[in-house]
């Protein structure tokens, strides 16, 4: 197991294999990168998360699949309706340089996300 605490933006982060925990990434107003994965590591992941501010709150699972021969991902999305609002945060997830990224575009506000994942 790996601890890693106190870097730029993440609090506290547990590496189990290639399972992660991430506790309390603080974001604002922009893009974040959450997390990334090389795209050797594995075909698929599936990021359990949470969403929080003082004004919402939401819960979701992202699943993703990709390929390295065409370079292309597929990813879907579901999660609990939110308690209060949390529109102005939109989670995405692309390939860049041989990595799978785990993205937030933030257009309003201070939240914190919390990940866990799973590499298939």
């Amino acid at each position: 197991m790996t601890i890693q605490r106190n870097s730029s933006n993440i609090n506290k982060t547990f590496i189990i294999g290639d399972n992660i925990v991430a506790d309390e990434i603080p974001v604002v107003v922009g893009q974040t990168i959450l997390d990334t994965i090389p795209n050797n590591d594995g075909d698929g992941v599936i990021w359990n998360y949470m969403i929080k501010s003082s004004i919402g709150l939401r819960v979701g699972t992202i699943t993703g699949v990709w390929s390295i021969s065409t370079n292309s991902i597929e990813y879907y999305e579901t999660s609990t309706n939110d308690i209060g609002n949390t529109e102005m945060v939109e989670l995405t997830v692309d390939i860049l340089d041989d990595n799978i990224r785990l993205l937030s575009v933030v257009n309003s506000g201070e939240w914190i996300i919390r990940i866990k994942r799973t590499i298939l």
